[in-house]
This record gives C-alpha cells, structure tokens and sequence, in this order.
C-alpha cells in the first residue's frame, strides 16, 4: 500500500472520496439510513445560522425532516482537497444543489453553493465523518423553495 506524503493511502482517499459522493447521493435519493454508513455515531452537522445537530440519529432525523418537501433534490460535488489530520483527515469540498419544489410560488427552484468542511475518523467500519460543516457561499433562484 502506498502512502503520500501527507500519510494518506490511495485507498483512504478513495474511501473518503466515496463517503463523500455516497453522503450526497443519499440526500439526492432521501435514502436517510446511508447516513449511518458515512456519518460517525457521535458526530456533528454545523448548518451555521441554521443550528447544529448532533449525534447520527438526529441528524438522520433532520435530512429527513427536511428534504420531504422537495419534489427533486441534487447535490454536486467539485473540487475536493483531503488532507491528513492528527485524528484522521480532513475534506474541503465544494458543493452545489438543486432543490426543486414544484409548488413554490414565484419559481420551483433554489440552488445553493458553498463547501463541506468535513473532518473524518476511521473506525472499524471505514472512514465516517465526525465533524460536518456547512458553509454555504451562495445561492440562485426563489429562496421561497426553502421554506416546506
């Protein structure tokens, strides 16, 4: 197995890298019991203005919560920079999505831009994320989606 110079292995990258499209794909297919494979049992969602939830359960219960409302949801991940860190590593990685509600007066669709600030443990399982937090830099279209 080889490892960069930062103590990475490509494996361990390609297994962060794979949390990473596995966690926004769960939300795109509101399939909420993934989360128990990507996130940490005791982790933390920082949504800034929005709160934190802590722990997987309820953070299995607010993207639950939160995206029955739409009629479609995507989430598109970009540029990714992972880096080893003292506990494990960690991921800056930009992001966009698309949340669609039909029903929304003055337009059906929102889109959000920003970066995921994830710190990552590896456990048994493989790497789950401890620590997610949720910058987001800016968005387009009827802010009204938002609100289910």
């Amino acid at each position: 197995m080889s490892v960069d110079k930062k103590g990475l292995s490509v494996s361990d990258r390609v297994d962060i890298s794979d949390a990473l499209a596995r966690c926004a794909r769960a939300h795109d297919t509101r399939n909420t019991k993934v989360y128990a494979d990507v996130f940490a049992a005791d982790a933390t969602l920082d949504l800034g203005e929005h709160g934190v939830v802590n722990g997987i359960s309820d953070i299995t219960e607010f993207f639950d919560g939160s995206l029955v409302g739409y009629d479609y949801v995507q989430h598109r991940l970009s540029t990714s920079v992972i880096v080893c860190s003292k506990d494990g590593a960690f991921a800056e990685t930009y992001f966009s999505s698309r949340h669609v509600r039909r029903a929304a007066v003055g337009g059906d669709t929102l889109v959000l831009g920003g970066t995921y600030f994830d710190e990552f443990v590896k456990n048994d399982d493989g790497w789950r994320i401890r620590k997610r937090v949720v910058k987001v830099e800016w968005s387009d279209g009827n802010s009204s989606v938002a609100e289910l």
